[in-house]
């Protein structure tokens, strides 16, 4: 009888594992795609609907036929996905306070403002525009978006470009390693991610120095002005218009990260930026129609703006005339800068006393000596 019940026991469980198994066969019918879901992958099921949705409406962006348009609902849909993909690839989220700290220091301290003309305010996100008026939601430029709540910073979207479906409800995220990297190097300080933007992602590096003012890093600073530095001797003194910048309410702000750099690169026979430097002094206070400029510096910028653009030309340029002219006088020049600009404003001197020389160290040594 014993013997019986065993081999009872033994047959019943024959027959569960058989029904499983059916079960499992039947599953794999109904649903085609679930043999390409790999046991090591991370899947992910949170919103599919609408991300289905969405993936689907971004095919049409373009479609002359059936377009569709790109909205903000498509970039809070992507926000909490990314911040997933984020957390899987090491970034850390910072704190709030640390987290904004950054992107002040990074793209401005008026960025995170809610009246800031430079950005566009949505409740789950800001842009930050590359350009005055541009457009946020062209992907060919180069705006930065702001996640507000998840704390990361990232550029406009594409749900194919970062999520690949195993089945009809579970998916997996294969962010590009630019979006990783920027993260993790601008925001979590990860020097081992600079090699790879440096190599991969110039145009971004281009933007954020010369667009957003990111000065700090003199390696990011490398690629932007070296870039500028291949243009012929009639378009370089373009650079001065990358230092000093009008925001778009008309304030001046002054890039220092890039007069530093100018200082440092400049030799006997390096000159040219320096010079542009001085050339772009003059422009001032004169016209020049062959200068390759956007704005026309006489016109373009106020009388206090002129001499306060002018007093860091000399304390950049001045000291290096001084260092170089005598070793190269065909590079450099004989001409003395504030005796030159004191032709044009006869007032900029006391002007620059009164400012407190700025808090530059060679400009108050020179005009001092001059009282």
């Amino acid at each position: 009888m014993k013997q019986l019940l065993v081999i009872m026991a033994f047959l019943y469980c024959m027959g569960c594992q058989s029904s499983e198994t059916n079960s499992s066969t039947d599953s794999s019918i109904n649903d085609s795609k679930a043999d390409t879901i790999k046991p090591e992958e991370k899947l992910y099921d949170m919103n599919a609907a609408a991300i289905r949705k969405h993936m689907e409406l971004q095919k049409h962006l373009e479609d002359e036929h059936n377009r569709t348009s790109y909205t903000a609902t498509d970039v809070d849909i992507a926000i909490p996905l990314l911040a997933a993909a984020l957390k899987d690839n090491k970034f850390v989220t910072l704190s709030e306070e640390a987290f904004q700290q950054k992107i002040r220091q990074i793209f401005g301290e008026s960025a995170l403002q809610t009246n800031y003309c430079g950005a566009k305010q949505h409740d789950q996100f800001i842009t930050l525009l590359a350009r005055e008026n541009g457009d946020e939601f062209d992907y060919t430029e180069d705006n930065v978006m702001v996640s507000k709540a998840h704390r990361f910073i990232f550029s406009m979207p594409f749900l194919g470009d970062f999520i690949t479906f195993r089945d009809s409800t579970h998916y997996v995220f294969n962010l590009s390693q630019v979006q990783i990297a920027r993260n993790r190097y601008l925001l979590n300080d990860n020097k081992a991610d600079l090699a790879y933007l440096l190599a991969e992602d110039t145009l971004f590096i281009k933007s954020l120095v010369l667009h957003f003012g990111y000065t700090a890093d003199q390696k990011l600073n490398d690629v932007a002005m070296h870039d500028i530095g291949r243009a012929d001797d009639n378009e370089i003194i373009k650079v001065c218009e990358y230092i000093f910048v009008k925001d778009c309410k008309g304030q001046l702000q002054i890039r220092e990260g890039l007069l530093q750099w100018i200082t440092a690169h400049a030799d006997a026979n390096e000159a040219r930026m320096a010079f542009a430097l001085y050339e772009y002094a003059i422009l001032l206070y004169s016209d020049d129609a062959e200068q390759a400029l956007h704005n026309q510096p006489r016109t373009y910028w106020d009388k206090d703006q002129k001499r306060k653009i002018a007093s860091y030309i000399i304390n950049t340029w001045m000291p290096l005339n001084e260092k170089y002219a005598a070793a190269n006088p065909a590079k450099w020049s004989v001409a003395n800068l504030i005796d030159n600009l004191d032709v044009y404003d006869n007032g900029l001197q006391e002007y620059i006393v009164q400012q407190k020389y700025f808090s530059l160290p060679y400009l108050q040594k020179e005009i001092s000596a001059r009282q």
